[in-house]
């Protein structure tokens, strides 16, 4: 009998526990449905260059004195592409053009010209080791007159894509560097606008 009683708990147990493990309906007067949503992440800067990462002008000899200097533009394009999801503007950076680390001799540096306002033409007033690089592209050029200021080229929407050249004005001749290599990256920054 006791083996029976048992049973009889056991199984009644296990029908309480069964009927209380299923949500039962209710009779209120109100409810709820959880709703949820995901929102995309803010924009942030994004680019990505397309095309030559290097550019080489080849051996140039230096500007003349008295005349204007005759931009040397390069034979290939690049294409930035925005791949941010918001709005952004492009803008041009870059630091003075030094002897190449990598070949022998003592070091040089030629400093970008500081205020690009027409043609660069080797005069008087002219600095030695100054020289002029421009961004050529489908709207007006953009003359860089210091790399260390905020040289802006273009407003770009998500997706969009824009090209352009390089081009460079040689340092006055008597500027150092007779014989070497110069390099400078020039650097291409993107913002939220």
């Amino acid at each position: 009998m006791r083996k029976n009683l048992f049973i009889t708990l056991a199984a009644f147990a296990a029908v309480i526990l069964a009927v209380g493990a299923v949500p039962a309906a209710t009779d209120d007067t109100q409810g709820q449905v959880l709703v949820r949503v995901a929102t995309p992440p803010p924009p942030v800067p994004c680019l990505r260059l397309n095309g030559p990462l290097d550019v080489d002008f080849g051996v140039q000899p230096f500007a003349k004195r008295n005349q204007p200097n005759p931009s040397i533009v390069e034979t290939g394009s690049h294409e930035v592409e925005s791949c941010s999801t918001g709005r952004q503007s492009f803008s041009f950076f870059g630091p003075q053009m030094v002897t190449d680390a990598d070949l022998p001799g003592p070091t040089v540096v030629w400093f970008l010209r500081q205020q690009a306002t027409g043609p660069f033409v080797c005069n008087t007033g002219t600095p030695l080791n100054t020289y002029g690089m421009t961004v050529k592209s489908a709207g007006p050029d953009l003359e860089l007159s210091d790399f260390t200021t905020n040289n802006f080229w273009v407003l770009a929407q998500p997706a969009e894509k824009a090209s352009f050249q390089l081009a460079l004005q040689m340092p006055c001749t008597g500027s150092d560097g007779a014989g070497r290599t110069m390099v400078a990256p020039v650097q291409v920054i993107a913002a939220l606008s």
